[in-house]
């Protein structure tokens, strides 16, 4: 049947056009976006899971931007520690010649004073981004630790976490403010005066001692100790600052590094207060042992030890090393650079392994984001070879379908001429 009023060829031609200009307006989308999936009306599930991909793909490039950063903190402490290892070696050489008889020690201890000021230079700048793991000022867990993001997950529920590699910087700070520092010797306390104190008030004054450490004594401090006889008259010991610098000379800058230090200043006490070291005397009997006696034995009777400490609680280090004092200071501060070059050696490796596992670390988050980026192409990039195919089908779709309406629109012309 032929009607005026509905011509079904020309809808079913339009229904036709129509949709393929829709399929040719998502073909063209899709091969301008080259996204099979751009928004979420054109496949919810595929587009939820790329965006989230997406997402953990940006955190992870952040991680990589955290690790690079972690990476360029640990090379400037390596660095700085390498100098610091050869300035130890140059320090130790200048001390074992100032151990010579002959030399010019002042110009040893002028070369000495330099490679300290070089040394305290290279600690000091070994800071990248405000953060120096050479250098600090406390012993708490938020001054000697810190940390490098290292990843990022997400679980099967979706719960999202940060990966962390954990640095304890009391493996690598040389000089610490309150003490620890690897080139630092001890709590520098002068309340047990190398182990003397305890020597002195626990066993007597005629037992073995054992020197327990370097140490300073500042300005304030002050021992005391009263010693008496039958046959001799008491005399007060005072040891400080004073005595002290009589003793070693005002270049060791009070700083008593071994146990010949330490019986040179008790000796230099009792001559002060009036004594002889016939009477009394501290005799060095080994490496870090020493014995209070007496040639002649006149004092039998002690006071115990008076201590007034300046609460200056000084950190002795590697910049107190110095050639003043007895040739027993110099062997007990070559000892001590020896251990310190063992420590530091120690944290360069620390450093160097640190280093290796961020430099792997980074190498697989880049190929995981890599996988990523694959996984989210897979899920919703366009097959630009089908798209483009689909294209040029669709466009002579349109054609015939634009040919086909015009055929379908012409017919009622055709009926027309039955009129006439």
């Amino acid at each position: 049947m032929t009607s005026l009023v509905t011509n079904t060829a020309a809808i079913s031609a339009l229904s036709s056009l129509r949709a393929i200009n829709a399929a040719m307006s998502d073909t063209q989308a899709q091969i301008s976006s080259g996204l099979r999936v751009e928004t979420a009306a054109d496949n919810a599930a595929y587009w939820s899971i790329g965006t989230t991909m997406r997402s953990d793909n940006k955190a992870l490039g952040a991680v990589v931007d955290a690790m690079n950063l972690g990476s360029a903190t640990v090379d400037v402490a390596y660095a700085a520690m390498e100098s610091t290892v050869d300035i130890l070696d140059e320090i130790k050489s200048k001390l074992v010649a100032a151990s010579e008889p002959g030399v010019d020690r002042g110009k040893i201890q002028k070369e000495i004073d330099q490679l300290q000021d070089q040394l305290q230079s290279v600690i000091d700048s070994a800071s990248f981004n405000g953060e120096n793991w050479l250098k600090a000022n406390g012993t708490g867990a938020d001054v000697l630790s810190t940390t490098i993001v290292s990843g990022f997950t997400r679980d099967k529920e979706g719960n999202v976490a940060l990966q962390a590699l954990d640095v304890d910087l009391a493996d690598t700070v040389l000089l610490n403010g309150s003490g620890g520092g690897l080139l630092q010797f001890g709590d520098g306390s002068f309340d047990d005066f190398g182990g003397f104190v305890a020597a002195y008030n626990s066993q007597g004054f005629f037992s073995p001692g054992t020197f327990t450490g370097a140490f300073k004594v500042a300005a304030g401090d002050s021992l005391s100790f009263d010693m008496s006889g039958p046959l001799i008259a008491p005399i007060t010991v005072t040891i400080n600052r004073t005595t002290v610098d009589a003793a070693l000379g005002t270049a060791a800058n009070g700083t008593i590094f071994g146990v010949s230090d330490m019986a040179a200043v008790v000796n230099r006490a009792i001559v002060d207060a009036g004594g002889s070291l016939d009477d009394a005397q501290v005799y060095v009997t080994g490496g870090t042992t020493f014995v209070n006696g007496s040639a002649s034995g006149q004092y039998d009777t002690f006071q115990a030890a008076q201590i007034t400490n300046s609460g200056v609680n000084e950190k002795v280090s590697i910049m107190d090393m110095t050639i003043a004092g007895s040739s027993g200071s110099l062997q007990g501060q070559i000892g001590l650079i020896e251990t310190m070059l063992q420590s530091t050696t120690d944290a360069a490796a620390d450093l160097g392994a640190i280093q290796s596992r961020l430099e792997r670390q980074t190498a697989f988050t880049n190929d995981l984001m890599d996988s990523l980026d694959k996984g989210i192409g897979t899920l919703v990039d366009a097959d630009m070879n089908e798209s483009s195919t689909r294209l040029k089908a669709l466009q002579t779709q349109q054609q015939l379908s634009i040919q086909a309406l015009s055929i379908a629109n012409a017919s009622s012309q055709s009926l027309m001429q039955l009129f006439q």
